[in-house]
C-alpha cells in the first residue's frame, strides 16, 4: 500500500505542491494545486470506468440471480451467501485478478442496510462494518437494531478539508446509526 501510495505522489508531484503533515498522530498527505501545471496528459476515461462498473454489476447479477443460492447480502464487491462458494465453484474463488476471496464465515450475522452488517465467526470473532463509523461497535449493539425504532447513538471523529483553505479540521460527533428500509426481511 505504502509503495502504491509512492507510485502516485511520484507520477503527481509536476501538478501538485505535496506537503505532509501529522495531526492526531495520523500522517496526511496535503496535494494543493499547481496552477501553472498542465493537466491536458491526465489518463482519466470515464468510458471505462463506467464500463468497467457495468461488467462488475453483471458479474455480481450472477449471484443475485441464482436459484443455487441463498443471498443473504450482497455489495459491489462481496457476497455473502448460505454455501461456500469454494463448493460449488472453486474456479471463481483464489488471489487472482476477478476472482472472489473469502473473507468470513459467520456461525450467527445479522445484515441491516447497505454496508451495515456484522456477525460471530466461527472462530467466535466479532466483525461489524458500518459506512461512516470508525469506531468500534459490539455485534450484540448491533442486532438490537432488528428492532424496529431502535438507534445506535455513536461518538465518532469526522475529519474535514478544505482545499481553499489549505486545511483539514477534526470535530467530534455524533453519528446516529438507524434502520428504516423496507428491503430487507428477517429470515
Amino acid at each position: 500500500m505504502i509503495l502504491q501510495v509512492l507510485l502516485i505522489l511520484e507520477m503527481v508531484k509536476n501538478l501538485f505542491h505535496i506537503s505532509l503533515k501529522k495531526i492526531n498522530e495520523k500522517d496526511i498527505i496535503d496535494l494543493l494545486k499547481d496552477e501553472n501545471a498542465d493537466y491536458s496528459n491526465m489518463l482519466i476515461n470515464v468510458g471505462i470506468s463506467s464500463a468497467l462498473t457495468g461488467l462488475s454489476r453483471i458479474y455480481m447479477s450472477f449471484f443475485k440471480n441464482n436459484p443455487l443460492f441463498r443471498l443473504y447480502y450482497s455489495d459491489t464487491d462481496s457476497v455473502f451467501l448460505y454455501i461456500s462458494l469454494e463448493i460449488l465453484f472453486p474456479y471463481l474463488v483464489g488471489k487472482e485478478l476477478g476472482q472472489l476471496k473469502p473473507e468470513y464465515e459467520f456461525k450467527e450475522a445479522v445484515f441491516l442496510a447497505a454496508k451495515v452488517y456484522g456477525g460471530i465467526t466461527q472462530g467466535g470473532d466479532s466483525i461489524v462494518k458500518a459506512k461512516g463509523v470508525k469506531n468500534l461497535i459490539p455485534f450484540d449493539n448491533l442486532k438490537t437494531l432488528l428492532q424496529k425504532q431502535n438507534k445506535l447513538i455513536i461518538p465518532t471523529e469526522n475529519w474535514y478539508r478544505s482545499l481553499s483553505e489549505g486545511n483539514i479540521q477534526v470535530k467530534q460527533e455524533i453519528y446516529i446509526l438507524t434502520i428504516n428500509s423496507t428491503k430487507r426481511k428477517l429470515i
